[in-house]
């Protein structure tokens, strides 16, 4: 395993591949301890581009590595950590994206446990950092360094570094610093290169594997410092170790054998207990020459090796197909139907921790690649999003994860991950931007009708009883993220008038409610709301007291992939339940025979709660955890009412201030690699003045009586007004 942090698997997210060159566009030598600032912090998802790709992931899930395009087509490394988006890139440098590739070398490294990332850019001269707790470090201590491995806890890095003019060699870095590891005393035959490789380090970054070039290349292995050399296949001229399992115990890579002098070629190898075995071919012949293999990784537990061979057919065409060994016996990957001429083509890329689960790609009946699982020999192709290919580049601890890079419709490169079905891991990584401003605004929606019902729906003015009906339409002013949220209601509302002073009511609204998002869907959208008033009738001069007492409840469906290309619908159902009480006290004075002036002020506090809930029959399901918003409201008010024809005129003007607002938050834990646990606040900013204004005309019929009315709002958010109407029945008895 090329870094520690895999060897629990290979599980490291790397979809998109994982070279990446930095150029430093004016990188200034002052980057040691270099401090990220925390205005680096964005939302889930990208950075404003169309491209972005997920590297690695640590042991748990929570945090991956990657890279994200900005707006103004830049590419960044970037961290993606319990939901939110980090941009780690070192100051003033930057990713090329026509580097990246995705079967390269890895220029970034994160450890297992997702504490550290550690790589290189280039300028004049090779530049290698270690990422840590926020803190940009450079390596020092020789004119070029490349790390190429990282230890579990990511104190120890590998790789290979050396002086301008003098070959490179082995290194391994520190707390201590830069050690150069030993290479092996032994007379030069043929070239002397004075060169060695560091390949792979295991978990605790104990042991090293690589080779060195002191003479021809021989597969090495380096514990505490100590170097071992593993030898060569019988017959075998040269050897290079590329993997080491998670105990250092077991060591893989290849073996240049001499079949004649016309003939020198690789066979896979593999190393324990002190001893060096070839694993075979997959197509055994007896022509010199005509076999080849190579082992590239090793399962966490030493038990499966996985790599490719290579023969010649009887028509000379040179095939290559990706194997895997167990038990001592080396299997073809699988045929892969395919229109090729020249056959059967897959290659693999990762192994689990137990070598239970392979990925890798394979040729398909269009000539392109696609991305396979292999499971205990039996392969699943895994398809594209929409374009011409794919490629998997590693699967998770445990076999059931696979993720990495597969075009789209529109043709864009983009990262995959896989479990039932291959979804973009991008968009799923970015599925929360935005859901709490969304749930705030059905919350919003619940909250003002609270708010309207909590006046008198029906009042007593000259007899014992009253019934009223009325339907009202009510459309907010929008926001960025999504349509006008509007709602229709119809509420039936009666009092009683038991003392001359004493005035109860209930009212109660069933509504058709719009929050204006296409992943959030109310119903069963109801209110109900329970009044007293103290004073005399409403028509006679003199003061009143109010008191009320509300509820209300929704239904909600929230989808939130809706709207996002390749991925599954991830869906869950939850409720909204809501409370409004508030006091007003007003005086009616009489300004003329027909016309009164009723001044008020008042005091109210809601609190609207969504509950918890769960997406299900999805492949990484959140679980998300109840939310809500409360407030206080201290207002004031002035109504005119007057004689004006058959009827009256009513025009109210209203004032209020909102304080002890809580934001809407949407956290909770999922299933999804980056976003295992999330806490994203609303970014909406309420305005916390807002006025209203309620035109309206009563037109009495006999007992009853027919009121219209419109009215217009400071909205909520933004600076559009909120608008209604509101027409009523009302029959006294």
């Amino acid at each position: 395993m090329a870094n520690g942090n895999r060897h629990q698997s290979r599980a490291a997210l790397r979809a998109g591949a994982a070279a990446l060159v930095l150029s430093s566009a004016g990188l200034s030598a002052q980057l040691h301890a270099q401090e990220i600032p925390e205005e680096e912090l964005f939302d889930l998802g990208t950075l404003g581009g169309q491209l972005s790709g997920a590297f690695q992931t640590d042991a748990d899930g929570s945090t991956v590595l990657g890279y994200a395009q900005t707006e103004d087509n830049t590419v960044r490394l970037v961290i993606w950590r319990n939901g939110a988006i980090t941009d780690i890139t070192p100051e003033g440098a930057r990713l090329a994206l026509n580097a990246l590739d995705r079967n390269g070398t890895r220029n970034f490294l994160m450890s297992r446990d997702g504490t550290t990332v550690t790589g290189y850019f280039y300028d004049n001269a090779n530049v290698a950092v270690v990422i840590r707790d926020g803190t940009v470090t450079r390596l020092t201590g020789a004119d070029f360094l490349f790390p190429r491995a990282i230890s579990h806890d990511g104190l120890v890095i590998a790789g290979n570094g050396g002086t301008f003019g003098e070959g490179q060699r082995a290194f391994y870095y520190d707390a201590g610093g830069l050690h150069w590891l030993l290479q092996l005393d032994r007379p030069p035959a043929g070239f002397v290169s004075n060169s060695a490789l560091a390949n792979a380090i295991n978990a605790d970054g104990s042991v090293i594997v690589g080779s060195d070039v002191n003479g021809p290349e021989r597969a090495v292995r380096w514990e505490n410092g100590i170097i071992q050399d593993l030898g060569v296949l019988p017959n075998g001229v040269t050897s290079r170790a590329n993997d080491v399992s998670a105990d250092g115990t077991v060591v893989v890579g290849y073996s240049n054998v001499e079949y004649s002098t016309q003939f020198i070629l690789p066979e896979a190898f593999i190393w324990r207990d002190g001893t060096m075995t070839g694993l075979g071919f997959l197509n055994n012949t007896d022509e010199p020459g005509n076999n080849q293999s190579v082992a590239n990784a090793v399962s966490g537990d030493g038990s499966t090796v996985i790599g490719a061979s290579r023969w010649r057919n009887s028509d000379g065409v040179t095939l290559s197909q990706g194997f895997v060994w167990r038990d001592g016996v080396m299997q073809n990957i699988g045929e892969i139907p395919t229109t090729f001429q020249g056959g059967s083509f897959a290659t693999t890329s990762a192994v689990s921790f137990d070598g239970h689960a392979i990925a890798g790609q394979a040729r398909s009946m269009d000539y392109a690649m696609e991305a396979f699982i292999w499971r205990d020999g039996e392969i699943t192709m895994l398809g594209t999003l929409g374009g011409t290919q794919s490629y998997a580049t590693d699967v998770s601890d445990d076999g059931s994860t696979v993720v990495g890079v597969s075009t789209n419709a529109s043709g864009y490169s983009r990262a995959f991950i896989w479990r039932t079905v291959m979804q973009d891991f991008t968009n799923i990584l970015g599925s929360f931007a935005g859901l709490a401003e969304e749930a705030e605004l059905a919350i919003g929606l619940s909250s003002e009708r609270l708010r309207r019902i909590e006046r008198p729906g029906c009042t007593v003015a000259k007899r014992k009883f009253c019934i009223g009906i009325a339907a009202s339409a009510w459309q907010a002013g929008p926001s960025s993220l999504s349509a006008r949220p509007d709602e229709f209601s119809l509420s039936l509302s009666g009092a009683v008038r038991p003392h001359r002073l004493i005035t109860l009511g209930l009212t109660h609204a069933w509504s058709d409610s719009n929050s204006g998002s296409n992943r959030i869907d109310m119903h069963g959208s109801r209110a109900w709301s329970a009044w007293g008033r103290i004073g005399k009738e409403e028509s006679t001069a003199g003061p009143s007291l109010e008191a009320w007492y509300g509820e209300s409840r929704d239904r909600l469906a929230i989808d939130r992939t809706a709207g996002l290309a390749d991925v599954e619908s991830a869906s869950g159902r939850a409720s909204l339940h809501g409370r409004n009480f508030g006091i007003r006290l007003s005086y009616r004075l009489p300004l003329s025979q027909s016309w009164s002036i009723e001044p008020s002020a008042g005091l109210a506090q809601s609190k609207v709660r969504r509950t918890s809930f769960l997406e299900t029959a999805v492949d990484f399901p959140a679980d998300y955890a109840s939310s809500g918003i409360e407030m206080k409201r201290a207002g004031m008010g002035l109504d005119l009412s007057g004689k004006a024809g058959p009827g009256w005129v009513r025009a109210s003007l209203a004032g209020e201030k909102i304080f002890d607002r809580a934001r809407s938050v949407i956290a909770g834990q999922s299933a999804i690699p980056g976003a295992e646990e999330f806490a994203l606040a609303s970014a909406l900013e309420p305005n916390e003045t807002r006025g209203r204004v309620e035109l309206g005309y009563v037109l009495p019929i006999g007992p009853a009586s027919l009121s219209l009315s419109v009215n217009a709002a400071t909205p909520e958010y933004g600076s559009r007004q909120d608008w209604g109407g509101k027409t009523s029945l009302r029959v006294e008895f």
